[in-house]
């Protein structure tokens, strides 16, 4: 995607078979995509970076363990975190850090929640955030989590302010995190954004519409 001309081209299709659930990320000038469903079990764990220089696919260190889907990731002091996901039939709390420099894996401490997959994930200068999400049993969650990579430790923050969900969206500008989106009932979406405010711990609602 071009914003400056607002058009949308193809390119390079990532190898390997196709998949949904995926996790994305990036590091530097690469983005990269890893574990994911086929749809059929198992999950996968395999990972690839996309250099759009070049136009090209490398394949990378695969993720260690079991493969996942429904996986969320953050990016904090150069290092990617991915986080929580479905590991057939059940859901994870586990994080794992990838380090593009030595293409490895290093995993870190888990999530200390329930576990889950579908969360929503974004990071606002060198701390990650984590939060709603779905468990095994269909449970839909709003806790939300900050993550700080120099003691790889995790704090509780305010939970999210709207209804508790799964497969929302989340991304940071300036100093600011958002959710949108996501499904808060087997029927039911939304369309509503929340702010997250790390200065003062606080989600503020930023309009919501419910269909």
């Amino acid at each position: 995607y071009d914003p400056l001309a607002d058009v949308w081209q193809p390119i390079a299709s990532c190898p390997g078979p196709a998949k949904y659930d995926a996790t994305g990320f990036t590091l530097g000038n690469i983005g990269y995509v890893c574990c994911g469903s086929t749809g059929s079990a198992p999950y996968t764990t395999t990972m690839y970076a996309y250099d759009p220089s070049t136009n090209t696919w490398t394949q990378k260190a695969s993720l260690p363990g079991n493969g996942r889907s429904g996986a969320r990731a953050f990016v904090c002091m150069g290092k990617a975190y991915v986080v929580d996901g479905w590991i057939n039939p059940y859901s994870t709390t586990e994080v794992w850090e990838y380090d593009a420099t030595n293409d490895t894996w290093s995993q870190r401490n888990d999530l200390p929640a329930t576990p889950r997959a579908n969360g929503v994930a974004f990071a606002i200068y060198d701390h990650g955030y984590y939060g709603c999400g779905v468990d095994a049993y269909g449970n839909y969650d709003n806790d939300f989590w900050e993550y700080e990579p120099v003691g790889d430790t995790w704090i509780q923050r305010a939970s999210y302010g709207g209804p508790d969900q799964q497969g929302g969206v989340g991304f940071a500008i300036d100093g600011y995190g958002y959710i949108g989106d996501g499904m808060i009932s087997d029927d039911l979406f939304s369309t509503e954004l929340w702010e997250y405010s790390p200065d003062n711990v606080g989600i503020a609602d930023l309009g919501r519409t419910d269909e």
